[in-house]
């Protein structure tokens, strides 16, 4: 496959999950404002590559992304202190590496973001049915899932609960993803940057 082949694919993936989540992501960006209004922390977790990606976005919020006046917003990385990484997963098992961090760093006003290829991490699994029950609003970014994977990650009391990036390659799904993301920190920057 060529780059101008691989590129395209990345755009066409693109552009359908614009056309068919536009509405899903103009409501998350309405719910991390929410949040942040509220003094509430946007908490985000994934494996592999998107353990990076949650790193990469919590940086931008709590450093900038445009707007160097803005001020640091509460962002946290489940997926970055490998110390604590190694602690649970030695001590409790991998499948409760991030719960045990969610019980340590989230109140009410926060909100998960778990991203997810598959949607089907056992540990995010795990991660979102722990957020259920103790009543933490939950959205989930994952690639093309079946039924009753979506059914699994719809369940939430709160509204909105999941964005399907239009693919189910890995890498055109964190593409995507990254792209979704960086508007959404965009339009933080808009909402709550230094001219409000």
């Amino acid at each position: 496959m060529e780059l101008s082949d691989y590129t395209e694919k990345f755009y066409e993936a693109a552009k359908k999950t614009i056309a068919d989540q536009s509405s899903n992501i103009e409501e998350l960006i309405q719910l991390i404002l929410e949040c942040y209004k509220r003094d509430g922390k946007l908490l985000i977790a994934g494996n592999g590559g998107f353990a990076a990606l949650s790193s990469h976005i919590a940086s931008e919020l709590v450093g900038r992304y445009n707007d160097p006046e803005r001020r640091p917003l509460a962002a946290i990385s489940l997926s970055a202190d490998i110390s604590i990484l190694t602690a649970i997963a030695n001590d409790f098992g991998y499948e409760n590496l991030f719960i045990r961090q969610i019980s340590a760093y989230a109140s009410h006003n926060d909100i998960l973001l778990t991203l997810s290829c598959s949607g089907k991490s056992p540990n995010l699994l795990k991660l979102i049915d722990h957020c259920k029950k103790i009543d933490i609003r939950t959205v989930n970014l994952t690639g093309l899932v079946d039924c009753s994977t979506r059914s699994h990650l719809c369940c939430n009391i709160r509204g909105l609960s999941h964005i399907q990036v239009s693919s189910s390659e890995c890498s055109i799904i964190q593409e995507v993803a990254l792209q979704i993301l960086h508007y959404v920190c965009y339009r933080v920057d808009v909402e709550l940057g230094s001219s409000h």
